[in-house]
C-alpha cells in the first residue's frame, strides 16, 4: 500500500515537471514574424505622343545692331604734309604694279626693276596678258607679287579701263584682283591708287568719267574694311584745285602722263597718310618678321 502511494506521488511529480517544461517552452517561444505592409503599386508612366509634348517657348534672338565701320580719312588731307619720319621704312620694301603711269616710279629711279610690276597698256581687263622676268622665267602679275611678296604694294591702273568698263564693272573686277593678291601675299599692304587726271583738252576720255571710276573704286575698297587694303587719292595730288584737271606743270608733255616731280609728291602724300592708319604697324611688323610672325617662329 505504501509502495503504491509512493509510485503515484512520483508519477504526479513527473507530470507536473513535464507541464512546467511545456509552459516554459510556450512562454519563451519566439513570436511570429510580422509581415511587411503591402507596397503601393507605382503608376505606369504616361507616354505622350510627340505631338502632345508641351511646346518649348521660342528662343528669343536679339538681333545685333548693325555695325558700320568707322569712315576712313581721305588721303587728300595729307597733300603738302611734312615728310613722313617712316619714309625709309616704307621705301625699303615698296613694289609698284600697274600701267605706264605706274611704271614712272621705276623710270625715274624711285624703285628698282626688281620691285617693278608695271608696263604700258596694263589694265584690269587685260592684267593676265602681261608677264615679268626676275631671272627665274616669265611670270604674270600675280606670280610677280608672289615672288616679291612686298610689305607695301602700290597698284595703279585705270586709264586703260575707262573706255572698256562701266565704273561699277571696273570696281567689281578690281576687287577680284585685290582679293586674289591678298590670298597670294596676305601680309602685303595693298594701295589702290586712283586714276590720275588728264588735260581737259585731251580727248582720250573725260575727267568726269575718271572721277566716276575713282569714286566706285573708293567705295569698293572701303567696303572691304580691311586694314591691309587702302584707297589712295592720287587724282587730287596732281589735279588743279579749281579745274580738277591735270595741273599743267604736272604733265610729262602729253597731258596724261606725269612729270618726274609728281612721283615723289605722290609718295610723300601716301606715306604721311599711312602714318595715320593701322597699315603703318602692319608694314613694320612684316619688315621685322617677313612672311609674318608664324613664319619667323618656324625658323
Amino acid at each position: 500500500m505504501k509502495h503504491k502511494l509512493v509510485q503515484r506521488v512520483s508519477l504526479l511529480l513527473v507530470i507536473a515537471a513535464a507541464c512546467a517544461m511545456l509552459m516554459s517552452v510556450t512562454l519563451h517561444q519566439v513570436p511570429p514574424m510580422r509581415t511587411a505592409a503591402p507596397v503601393e503599386a507605382v503608376p505606369e508612366p504616361v507616354i505622350r505622343a510627340a505631338s502632345e509634348e508641351p511646346a518649348l517657348p521660342p528662343l528669343e534672338v536679339v538681333p545685333e545692331e548693325p555695325h558700320e565701320p568707322e569712315p576712313r580719312r581721305s588721303s587728300a588731307e595729307f597733300i603738302g604734309a611734312e615728310k613722313s619720319p617712316n619714309e625709309k621704312m616704307y621705301m625699303s620694301d615698296l613694289a609698284v604694279a600697274g600701267d605706264s603711269i605706274a611704271s614712272g616710279f621705276r623710270h625715274y629711279g624711285l624703285i628698282d626693276s626688281g620691285h617693278n610690276i608695271a608696263q604700258s597698256a596694263v589694265s584690269i581687263w587685260n592684267l593676265d596678258y602681261f608677264t615679268y622676268d626676275y631671272g627665274c622665267g616669265e611670270v604674270d602679275t600675280y606670280g610677280a607679287v608672289a615672288y616679291i611678296k612686298p610689305a607695301l604694294l602700290y597698284f595703279s591702273v585705270g586709264m586703260n579701263d575707262v573706255n572698256m568698263y562701266t565704273a561699277e564693272e571696273y570696281a567689281e573686277n578690281y576687287l577680284r584682283v585685290i582679293l586674289r593678291i591678298r590670298k597670294i601675299s596676305p601680309n602685303t599692304v595693298f594701295i589702290a591708287a586712283a586714276t590720275t587726271p588728264i588735260f581737259d583738252s585731251n580727248d582720250f576720255t573725260s575727267n568726269e568719267e575718271i572721277r566716276k571710276f575713282n569714286s566706285a573704286l573708293e567705295e569698293a575698297v572701303n567696303s572691304l574694311n580691311d586694314d591691309h587694303v587702302w584707297y589712295f587719292d592720287a587724282y587730287s595730288v596732281v589735279a588743279d584745285e579749281e579745274t580738277l584737271a591735270l595741273r599743267e606743270d604736272n604733265s610729262a608733255g602729253d597731258g596724261m602722263h606725269l612729270a618726274e616731280h609728281c612721283y615723289q609728291e605722290l609718295l610723300d602724300c601716301l606715306f604721311a597718310y599711312l602714318d595715320s592708319t593701322p597699315a603703318k604697324d602692319i608694314i613694320k611688323k612684316d619688315l621685322w618678321f617677313p612672311g609674318g610672325l608664324s613664319a619667323f617662329i618656324q625658323l
